[in-house]
């Protein structure tokens, strides 16, 4: 198999996608990157982590969120600002995946590593009831709760994927794989990913 390759997953919330990412990553022996990680990195250029987890993929301060979310438009100032922390982002997430092969999640990241000859995306999706009865059982959500912050969370990411790509995040042609777990483990779903990125790079 190809000694560099990077596997992108994007994912709905509940999905299961963040611990498929993170077992494909402990299967292959790669470096795993999400948002928690490329903080800690942002903070080594100066950047407050906690204020760049907090844009990182809910950006307050631009149109396309406030009508997602029904929220009011945020000043010229905050949208500035959330641009240029995405570009440090951006910038961090070009640098890990020149260095060597990682799994990252979300971030964009199938979007900003786009045309690399060496990319695998994925997209992990799932049908509501799938998502609902994941995030009962793991972050003990009550069940009258969880629609909303479903849709809520669904709503942001889509925003924030459309202003940073001017793209659909649910779109098809942005992903080399779009899976649904309803039905499959996550011990299942990383074996097919894994057999898909075996076959692509494939001497």
């Amino acid at each position: 198999m190809k000694d560099h390759y990077i596997i992108t997953v994007g994912r709905e919330f509940g999905s299961g996608g963040r611990a498929v990412g993170k077992l494909l990553a402990a299967q292959l022996g790669i470096n795993y990157y999400d948002k928690d990680v490329l903080a800690e990195i942002a903070e080594e250029r100066g950047f407050d982590p906690s204020a760049f987890k907090d844009y990182t993929e809910v950006p307050r301060g631009n149109l396309l969120f406030n009508i997602a979310t029904g929220e009011a438009p945020g000043a010229l100032e905050g949208q500035r600002e959330f641009d240029k922390i995405f570009q440090v982002q951006s910038e961090i997430i070009q640098r890990v995946a020149s260095e060597g092969s990682c799994v990252i999640v979300g971030r964009c990241a199938d979007y900003i590593l786009r045309g690399a000859v060496n990319l695998v995306s994925v997209f992990v999706h799932a049908d509501y009831e799938t998502r609902k009865q994941r995030l009962m059982t793991l972050h003990d959500i009550a069940s009258e709760d969880v629609m909303g912050v479903i849709t809520r969370s669904d709503e942001q990411r889509a925003a924030y994927y459309a202003y940073c790509t001017n793209s659909d995040w649910h779109g098809l042609k942005n992903y080399d794989l779009s899976l649904d777990c309803g039905n499959i483990s996550v011990d299942d779903l990383a074996r097919v990913i894994l057999e898909f990125v075996r076959l692509k790079f494939m001497p």
